[in-house]
């Protein structure tokens, strides 16, 4: 199976912003209408490894195990799974998109 023939969307977003689609909504991350990842992990006190392990571990596993793989303590789990619970739709498919492609960029230049 030749991958290059294999389109990828999410390839697509720019890794650092998404739009708005509401143009009122108005918050402290607001710049020139876009939202940006490493506000939206300040906003919430993430850091941008952890989150990125995060996103990874918890589809795969339970929290015990996440945070077992994560080498942090369950409460920074909860921590974490709160934060994401506190987001908007769109704060959290921002992350999960852009440290995912992020990841999937790193795996492919290894």
């Amino acid at each position: 199976m030749d991958p290059s023939k294999h389109h990828h969307p999410f390839l697509l977003l720019d890794p650092e912003s998404v739009e708005f689609s509401n143009k009122n909504q108005s918050s402290n991350y607001l710049h020139r209408g876009r939202m940006d990842t490493q506000t939206v992990l300040e906003e919430y006190g993430l850091s941008r490894e952890t989150a990125a392990k995060y996103v990874d571990a918890i589809t795969r596993q339970n929290q015990t195990q996440t945070a077992d793989e994560l080498d942090v303590s369950r409460d920074t789990i909860n921590r974490y799974k709160n934060a994401f619970q506190e987001m908007n739709a769109q704060e959290r498919l921002l992350l999960i998109s852009t440290l995912t492609q992020d990841k999937l960029l790193q795996q492919a230049t290894e």
